[in-house]
Parts: structure tokens; C-alpha cells; sequence
């Protein structure tokens, strides 16, 4: 079966964030003061996709979710965005966390954890959901994150078009904002 041709299919990463407010960054070894908490949903790909819906895209999100309450509301926010989904569910495993500091400065450190079986592979994602996409964004797959082990596994091939001769992607100039975006 083929999919709904969408504007912008992102594939990668959602988390539960909790926003950290501190005046600065503490000492290593000493306490600090926190000034508020604050949680929410994140990843870039899911806030992207989101982001876009919101704009008038047509979006499709491409991920994997742990079987938590956090899995439960990032459902619920897709939902309600009306972001199409092709998301996988790991038994026994909680969805990817981040715990982000900011100082006053706005500079931010992020601590985060996501279970390696969370991580996409070349197996959960289906041709058929991208290739009808104008635009395809992957964030949070690079080589090497994570600590050692890939967000997303390297396909065994890459899809064909979309590189211009200088080896950037690029999106077609027909939807106002996403002009001459760049994606490697």
C-alpha cells in the first residue's frame, strides 16, 4: 500500500524533556540552586514535524517510542498536531529522556538517556513512507551519538535524488520558510 504524499517526512529522535533553570552552571562538586522545572516533549525531529504541521505542512513522523507514559503523551501530541505517524513501540523500555541546564546566560548542557533499543534501523522504516515526501528531515542519526551507538543505523543504501553537485540536499523552493534549506 502506498502512503499519503506529505511535505515533510522527518525520521529520528522525541524525548521527554525536563527544562533545568539555574542561575549558572554549578561547581563539579558542589550544589546550586535550581529556579524552576519545567517538562515537556522534545527531540528535534518530533519538535521539527510538529513545528511544521502547525505551519500548514503536510508531515509524517518516523520513529520508535519506549511503552511509558511519556510514549503515551508524544502519541497524544502527534494526534493533536495531526501529524501522520509510522512509530514503532519497545516493550519494557522507557522513551528517551534529557534533563537540560540553563543559565541565565541561555547557555545550555544537556544529560540525556536513550535505551540502544530505541535506536531506528534500516528495518523500521519502510520506502514507501518517504519517497512521497517533498522533503526529508533525519536529525539525531549521525555516526558515533550517543555515546558510542547510533540513534539511527546506517542504511545499507541511500535513496537516490535530492543532492545538488556541491553534495547538499535541497528542498524545492515551493512553500514559504523552507526556501533553500540545506540538509547534508
Amino acid at each position: 500500500m502506498e502512503a499519503s504524499q506529505v511535505d515533510l517526512v522527518g525520521v529520528g529522535l522525541n524525548a521527554a524533556d525536563t527544562l533545568i533553570s539555574v542561575p549558572q552552571f554549578p561547581e563539579p562538586g558542589s550544589k546550586a540552586t535550581v529556579r524552576s522545572l519545567a517538562s515537556q516533549l522534545g527531540g528535534q525531529v518530533a519538535t521539527a514535524v510538529i513545528a511544521c504541521q502547525r505551519w500548514g505542512l503536510r508531515t509524517r513522523y518516523i520513529g520508535k517510542l519506549g511503552d511509558d507514559s511519556a510514549a503515551a503523551s508524544h502519541l497524544q501530541a502527534f494526534a493533536a498536531a495531526g501529524v501522520e505517524t509510522q512509530i514503532a513501540t519497545v516493550p519494557g523500555c522507557a522513551s528517551a529522556q534529557s534533563h537540560i541546564l540553563v543559565d541565565d546566560s541561555g547557555e545550555r548542557s544537556v544529560l540525556w538517556h536513550r535505551d540502544p533499543r530505541l535506536a531506528l534501523t534500516a528495518a523500521d522504516v519502510k520506502r514507501e513512507w518517504i519517497v512521497n515526501a517533498r522533503a526529508l528531515l533525519i536529525a539525531g542519526c549521525a555516526m558515533g551519538a550517543y555515546g558510542g551507538h547510533s540513534g539511527c543505523r546506517r542504511p545499507r543504501r541511500r535513496l537516490s535524488g535530492g543532492r545538488s553537485p556541491d553534495g547538499k540536499y535541497r528542498l524545492p523552493d515551493r512553500k514559504p520558510g523552507l526556501s533553500g534549506a540545506n540538509f547534508r
